[in-house]
């Protein structure tokens, strides 16, 4: 008789919850995981969209991001998975020195003769940049 032990993995280390780079310089998002069978460790955009292959890099678990752009801000998963489970964990990346980000969850609620208009501001493009609308 042969006995398999297996350990479903766990993400160790843990990326942070954000991590920030200017335009132009390079960044490397820190995840990795361990269990038996020895698990992958891959990375996506929450947001489905592709990585580019051009600028990134998965070395240990890690993804680099080299030669940043507005577009790589987002919200990425780390993906960690064996036969046993598949675990995911989220991390953010801020661009910075970028323009301001447009606002998102926009809704209107209509009246007979008013409108009420909400959204939520979008990134401003760097720290403490205060951010401004106009309604037309």
């Amino acid at each position: 008789m042969e006995v398999l032990v297996r350990d479903p993995p766990i993400i160790t280390p843990r990326p942070q919850p954000q991590y920030h780079g200017q335009v132009g310089e390079e960044v490397t998002l820190v995840c990795g995981g361990q269990g038996s069978p020895t698990p992958k460790v891959n990375w996506r955009r929450r947001d489905s969209h592709n990585l580019p292959r051009d600028r990134t890099s998965i070395i240990g678990g890690n993804l680099t991001i080299r030669n940043l752009h507005k577009s790589d801000h987002a919200y990425y998963e780390c993906v960690v998975s064996n036969e046993i489970a598949t675990l995911v964990t989220t991390t953010q990346l801020l661009v910075e020195g970028t323009t301001p980000h447009p606002p998102y969850n926009i809704s209107a609620e209509t009246q007979s003769f008013s409108i009420k208009l909400s959204w939520l501001p979008g990134y401003p493009g760097g720290k403490d940049w205060k951010q401004q609308y106009i309604v037309w």
